[in-house]
């Protein structure tokens, strides 16, 4: 067994073998000299020149080189490594925090997987995607039965299509085209469309011919969407009646607006529409009730062939 104390200069515990209990040890830390005690297993008491029972006495003298080679030989200890309970702590405290760090980088992983895949998501205008919706059993609103064909939200269309995003502001515009991508995968693949941004002072239609619906067409209006930016209610009029006058003509003109059509250019559309043969469904995205209302005045005064759906939108 070994005689355990502590440097009485840097204070580390060493450990030293029972052979040299009331001799003198070096610390190998800082090189100091101490006394080793005798433990009280060996009969001893602490330091001191009490021996064991049974041991001989040191000799008195010792002659000439044997007594200094014996002065200058000092053991040196060994310092004591954590034991029992102690390593036991340390032991948990690493598996604790392997743990942690286990849990922590699966965590940072999922992430950024998630947000790799948001990110793949996004059209190129970096604002979120916007995903078709699946399908309702029956209408929110009215609690009638969904449409099973081509609709707009509850209203049933007739293709081919033509969908006009004249929003101002960027929220408004996102909420248009994800009731867009909605319509168009309802339209299925022998469903044709078309959609048209307006801007200011000009319009940008997705294709110079009508696409088939569905899923191809939701993927191709999805990627167009990055274009909506800076979107007006300016120039929807003549853009209507540009795009109404192509072959085949449209059988829906659907118009996404947060402001009241001028006069002008609801004028416009409908003559567009009435020389088409097209209905007109306009969607009205405001919770502005002096808006909400001046839309439903026009499209009495006009007795416009369509529906007028108002979505009060509240941005985000």
């Amino acid at each position: 067994m070994a005689i355990k104390l502590r440097c009485v200069e840097c204070y580390k515990k060493l450990q030293v073998d029972d052979g040299f209990a009331g001799s003198v040890c070096r610390c190998p830390y800082c090189a100091a000299t101490m006394p080793v005690p005798w433990p009280r297993r060996l009969g001893g008491g602490g330091f001191g020149p009490t021996l064991p029972g049974g041991r001989p006495e040191t000799p008195g003298a010792i002659a000439g080189s044997q007594a200094e080679a014996q002065q200058q030989y000092i053991p040196l200890a060994r310092p004591v490594r954590m034991q029992g309970i102690a390593a036991l702590v340390l032991l948990g405290l690493a598996v604790v925090m392997a743990a942690g760090v286990g849990i922590v980088l699966m965590t940072y992983m999922q992430d950024s997987g998630r947000k790799k895949n948001a990110e793949q998501e996004k059209p190129l205008g970096g604002r979120p995607a916007v995903q078709p919706e699946r399908g309702r059993p029956a209408s929110r609103k009215t609690g009638k039965p969904a449409p099973t064909g081509p609709s707009i939200g509850d209203v049933q269309i007739t293709p081919p299509v033509v969908y006009c995003i004249a929003s101002a502001s960027a929220g408004a515009v996102d909420s248009a085209m994800a009731k867009t991508l909605q319509s168009i995968k309802t339209l299925g693949a022998n469903g044709k469309f078309n959609v048209v941004l307006c801007f200011p002072d000009s319009y940008e239609a997705m294709s110079a011919d009508l696409a088939a619906g569905g899923e191809p067409g939701v993927e191709k209006a999805r990627q167009f969407a990055d274009k909506a930016v800076g979107c007006s209610i300016m120039f929807l009029g003549r853009a209507v009646a540009d795009v109404a006058a192509r072959q085949p003509a449209p059988k829906t003109i659907a118009i996404f607006v947060s402001d009241a059509l001028p006069d002008e250019d609801a004028d416009r559309v409908v003559a567009a529409a009435d020389a088409a043969g097209a209905k007109v469904v306009t969607v009205l995205l405001t919770s502005d009730e002096s808006t909400i209302e001046k839309m439903q005045q026009l499209w009495e005064k006009l007795k416009i062939k369509g529906d007028l759906i108002v979505e009060k939108w509240t941005g985000f």
